[in-house]
């Protein structure tokens, strides 16, 4: 077994853009969605420091900060429900 591998991305989590489609029919990715991809990119092949890919079956614990909603009401977030 080898060790683990952490990637973290810093900065806002970004949805995946919706593919657009030109008048010929052509598909492009939006370019918020391309930056954040290729931020992600950069950040697992720091992580991986030169080691190969990996070649076999992988668990990901994956986690994502986001802050309160400011149209949350104080007493629930005071009191820690989150649910």
């Amino acid at each position: 077994m080898s060790a683990a591998v952490t990637i973290v991305i810093g900065g806002p989590p970004t949805a995946k853009g919706q593919p657009r489609m030109t008048r010929r029919s052509i598909a492009y990715t939006p370019a918020a969605t391309r930056k954040y991809e290729a931020h992600g990119r950069l950040a697992a092949q720091q992580a991986m420091d030169g080691r190969p890919p990996i070649a076999v079956p992988v668990r990901a614990e994956i986690t994502i900060d986001l802050p309160v909603p400011a149209s949350w009401s104080v007493g629930p977030v005071s009191l820690g429900r989150l649910q």
